[in-house]
């Protein structure tokens, strides 16, 4: 994801990552379009463009942890947890997996065909 992100603009990573914050007025209201700087329109302009690419490349239930958020850093973070979350599982999975092999062995009284249907499972 990120590769496609940086393809098309680093700026878009420095947003996503930094989480710059939405763009409001004194009372806490979003500013509208036409009473921003040209500098704000570009900051909102560019969130939008980093909000579009994140989403560009997300499956389906990866989109359904993140559509309703419209920070990018939010959305970056709880994607980040989610992968961290499953590489730690596929992590003990496979310390798992290779206890299993390391134990795994013939029985004296067992025959060669038994065994590799153990295997096969």
């Amino acid at each position: 994801m990120i590769g496609f992100i940086q393809k098309n603009g680093m700026k878009l990573i420095n947003i996503i990552k930094s989480g710059i914050p939405n763009l409001i007025d004194k009372s806490g209201e979003l500013l509208p379009f036409e009473s921003m700087t040209e500098e704000q329109k570009r900051i909102c302009q560019n969130k939008a463009k980093a909000r579009h690419r994140i989403m560009c490349v997300l499956s389906e239930e990866e989109m359904s942890k993140v559509h309703v958020m419209v920070n990018t850093k939010e959305m970056w973070d709880t994607l980040g947890l989610t992968y961290e979350a499953l590489k730690e599982v596929n992590i003990n999975k496979l310390t798992m997996l290779k206890h299993q092999y390391k134990m795994f062995s013939i029985e004296d009284n067992e025959s060669i065909q038994p065994m590799v249907a153990c295997l096969k499972v």
